[in-house]
């Protein structure tokens, strides 16, 4: 079945190859990650016009979204504050839209490809996994990459302290493809649960603060949905003891040296001294008191100088670098925050206009699912909505490598299975 898409001639498809090998190109490089996006939009956009089938055009999301890009175009024009540096920004938007309503065919339209690309995206987790316990066992990953930031790993990223998220996405992906087909595969709950409580563990030992508590809450809501669903509550006690088992482990207050780190000065401090102790006590100074408040508060007293259309994509970092710039805060190239990012850069037009489009998807992927229960669009549907929650750090919306995965759950959000 893996390979049975490269044997069959009549099957072979190079949009297919590509969207299975998508996180290898995101390990080896932005460049090559969106060569690889351009590669799947244009086979995707051949498929459609030798088929003749050009349903998307019918899609209300397809024109949600070109209104959108349409929106950017005219922000590019008439108010962006650095033309140039917003083009490639604005008109490479595009290639995120192809690329949602390829993923919207190819994975959700048939079952071939869907195992094909889902298979290969299990492999490169497993791969990723045991790369991340070696560089935590040993302090250096395979290719002998290291962190310089206690209580952070970096695996095949080197220096590119991202690979948090990316786990996350094919972790949950990677969890549902294997639940999905558990009887096929003969295996027993116990062994589930056992997967889940590995990928958190991961998670946490990578050492991206929100992306684990993102994941954690994500898994937390599909354990109770298959308890419901599937075992009524049986296992209840089970999966919550997973899941109370996951914390104790990874908040232990012991300073026991693990792996290469020493626990008190990195995990233990990160996520606990700095992180959810200060959030629990003091919501608002823990937040103010941080980089990520500084960026915050940058992004703010930029929309309210331009309210209207904002300073332009990719213009946040133009006025921020800008030596006579009145924002004297922390300078970053983004705000690590979507709303702000949206807001600071596009106004209020960019900003009400995604939203609409976000908020329409939403609850149309929820009424779905109340009527027809589908984990994979399901888990999707969750990491899209645990990354626009507010105030939570993120990636850019509109950077290649953040923006990648965050589009590609917009895609599961809005996909149903085609019989």
């Amino acid at each position: 079945m893996f390979f049975s898409l490269i044997k069959n001639k009549n099957n072979f498809n190079l949009a297919v190859i590509f969207l299975a090998i998508l996180p290898v190109m995101s390990l080896i490089g932005s460049s090559y990650l969106n060569l690889s996006i351009v590669i799947i939009d244009v086979f995707f956009l051949y498929e459609m016009y030798k088929n003749k089938n050009f349903i998307f055009f019918k899609n209300k999301f397809f024109f949600g979204l070109i209104f959108f890009w349409f929106i950017l175009l005219i922000n590019l024009i008439f108010f962006s504050i650095d033309f140039e540096n917003s083009l490639s920004r604005s008109l490479g938007f595009l290639r995120f839209i192809l690329l949602i309503f390829a993923i919207k065919f190819y994975v959700f339209s048939t079952e071939n490809y869907r195992n094909f690309i889902l298979n290969s995206w299990l492999i490169i987790f497993c791969i990723i996994s045991i790369d991340v316990l070696i560089e935590f066992s040993f302090g250096r990953n395979i290719l002998g990459f290291k962190s310089s930031i206690p209580g952070r790993l970096v695996s095949f990223l080197d220096q590119e302290y991202k690979i948090g998220y990316i786990y996350s996405f094919l972790g949950l992906t990677s969890f549902i493809h294997i639940f999905s087909n558990y009887k096929k595969l003969n295996i027993n709950l116990k062994t589930i649960y056992f997967i889940i409580f590995l990928i958190l563990l991961l998670s946490f030992l990578i050492g991206e603060r929100s992306n684990f508590l993102k994941t954690f809450i994500i898994f937390s809501i599909i354990i109770f949905i298959i308890e419901r669903k599937f075992f009524r509550y049986k296992y209840l006690l089970t999966s919550l003891f997973i899941l109370t088992l996951s914390i104790f482990i990874m908040f232990a207050e012991s300073s026991e040296k693990i792996g290469t780190f020493q626990q008190d000065k990195s995990y233990k401090y990160r996520f606990w001294t700095t992180f959810l102790k200060p959030l629990i006590e003091n919501p608002i100074n823990s937040l103010k008191n941080t980089n990520y408040g500084d960026h915050y508060k940058t992004a703010y007293l930029i929309f309210k100088d331009y309210k209207i259309a904002g300073v332009g994509l990719k213009n946040y970092r133009i006025i921020i670098y800008d030596e006579n710039n009145k924002y004297n805060f922390n300078p970053s190239t983004h705000p690590h925050e979507k709303h702000l990012e949206i807001l600071s850069e596009l106004g209020l037009i960019g900003y009400f206009s995604l939203m609409a489009l976000f908020l329409y998807s939403i609850y149309n992927g929820i009424k779905y699912r109340f009527n027809n229960l589908n984990f994979l669009q399901l888990a999707g549907s969750l990491f899209f909505i645990a990354n626009i929650i507010p105030l939570i750090p993120s990636g850019s919306l509109f950077t290649t490598y953040s923006a990648t995965y965050f589009w590609i759950s917009f895609a599961f959000l809005i996909s149903v299975y085609e019989k």
